[in-house]
């Protein structure tokens, strides 16, 4: 049976773990700003897929039981595909009605079909970050052992409406994305590991000021 890691990227979990293990300035769920989200800033010809990922961030929380049973790769799969499936409007109606499991899986069908997401699972795997097997159906069983409470907070969240930023909507975005010209792979790079870093370490009252 799948071990549960001990943290959490959205929502706290228990308390006295320690902090080192859990998270430094290098990686957080064994996602790297110099490793998985290096290889999304240069991909080229663009890099759309960081910025989904920056997007997915504000639109979507994971908690961290859920976030624990899966490998980097999976995360950014999420996180990349969540923007795309709440914008269109249609498919989004639909993914809702749908279980976690469901829902992840379509999604993964979506983000996997990206060459830059199966290049993060290499590196991920090259590098040993990999904590859990990647072959087919291992990420569904492993979801399936989410307790009730956590499968309906993910659901929840994934449930809302898609959240645009200040430069996708003007004054009726709902968040600032520092790239607002659109042609700065550094600043997105950047932002997004703030945000996940930030996300990471809040849910566990550790934010940096």
């Amino acid at each position: 049976m799948a071990q549960f890691r001990q943290a959490a990227l959205v929502f706290p979990t228990e308390p006295g773990v320690d902090l080192a293990t859990r998270v430094n300035s290098q990686e957080v769920w064994g996602i790297t700003k110099g490793g998985e989200l290096a290889l999304l800033r240069d991909w080229k010809p663009r890099y759309y897929t960081l910025e989904d990922v920056f997007y997915g961030l504000h639109n979507i929380a994971v908690p961290g039981e859920m976030a624990g049973l899966m490998n980097p790769d999976e995360i950014l799969a999420l996180l990349c595909a969540v923007p795309g499936a709440k914008r269109d409007k249609a498919s989004f109606s639909r993914l809702k009605g749908k279980a976690l499991t469901e829902i992840v899986a379509e999604l993964n069908r979506k983000a996997y079909a990206r060459p830059e997401i199966l290049a993060v699972r290499d590196l991920s795997r090259r590098d040993g970050r990999l904590v859990f097997s990647d072959s087919p159906g291992s990420e569904r069983s492993r979801l399936s052992l989410l307790p009730e409470d956590v499968s309906k907070a993910f659901l929840d969240s994934f449930r809302e409406d898609y959240r645009p930023s200040k430069r996708e909507s003007g004054a009726y975005g709902q968040f600032y994305d520092p790239n607002i010209g659109g042609d700065s792979r550094s600043v997105m790079w950047n932002a997004t590991w703030r945000r996940l870093l930030r996300d990471y370490e809040g849910s566990m009252g550790t934010a940096r000021h």
